[in-house]
């Protein structure tokens, strides 16, 4: 049986779904963002690392852009970070 808010049952209505409180919906994201954003910085450094050891300058990588998060904490360290778009493909630049 299919109950439609508080009126009569009626078995042939489409099921109306539920949606989560703005709040939880909010704490969701933030939280996901957190984790997303350790996980891209816990890359980048081990990227950064393995171009310094190999007497690279700089990193890039192609298809992707960074965070302002990240950008800002890079830019704390000393780095210079930039986002970019060429022939619509989006790419960055980390350099030391």
């Amino acid at each position: 049986m299919v109950y439609q808010g508080l009126g009569k049952i009626d078995e042939t209505a489409p099921i109306m779904k539920e949606l989560m409180p703005a709040s939880e919906a909010r704490r969701i994201v933030d939280n996901g963002e957190d984790e997303k954003s350790t996980k891209l910085w816990n890359e980048l450094v081990d990227e950064i690392n393995q171009a310094i050891q190999e007497g690279k300058k700089n990193y890039s990588k192609d298809g992707d852009v960074l965070p302002r998060s990240i950008i800002n904490r890079l830019q704390l360290l000393g780095y210079r970070a930039v986002n970019g778009s060429q022939y619509n493909e989006s790419y960055y630049i980390i350099s030391w």
